[in-house]
């Protein structure tokens, strides 16, 4: 009977060690913001090495359950990514540096973003203000479906 305690004593003790609590977790509270203090909506914050991560609400929030010491990174299309050292404190303020001059070479294509450099096919530039110029409605065909409406 000693011998089936010590083996239920073992079985536990290995049990806490390959589990470790969750008590250990603090959840950090925090808000991404540009150099302008702007909130960043859409950042997505991840524990470095883990399998955790959150992405920020649309007024740069967010909230994070980790352990103290944590790395977690920071990253978000047109800024460049950070690496945080989760501390003590549970509320933190990230701030994100803009890569402004790598977007003047991306080109949005009907299925996907590609670098100009790599684009195979024909290329064609559009301003805000043709978009406003182009009826939504075939002018031809409304003329013939007129012309065709006056027949009948």
């Amino acid at each position: 009977m000693k011998l089936l305690y010590a083996f239920l004593a073992l079985l536990l003790l290995v049990y806490e060690w390959a589990y470790p609590q969750q008590h250990d977790l603090l959840t950090f509270h925090g808000i991404v913001t540009d150099s302008a203090n702007n909130p960043i909506p859409g950042a997505t914050i991840a524990v470095k090495n883990g399998n955790k991560g959150v992405v920020t609400k649309p007024d740069g929030t967010f909230s994070l359950s980790a352990l103290p010491g944590s790395v977690v990174t920071v990253s978000i299309i047109g800024y460049q990514t950070r690496e945080v050292t989760l501390t003590g404190s549970s509320r933190i303020q990230i701030s994100m540096t803009s890569l402004a001059s790598n977007l003047t070479d991306i080109v949005v294509v009907g299925y996907g973003v590609q670098r100009k450099a790599s684009v195979t096919g024909a290329v064609s530039t559009l301003k805000s203000d043709d978009l406003v110029r182009t009826s939504s409605t075939p002018a031809p065909l409304l003329k013939a479906y007129h012309y065709l409406y006056r027949q009948v």
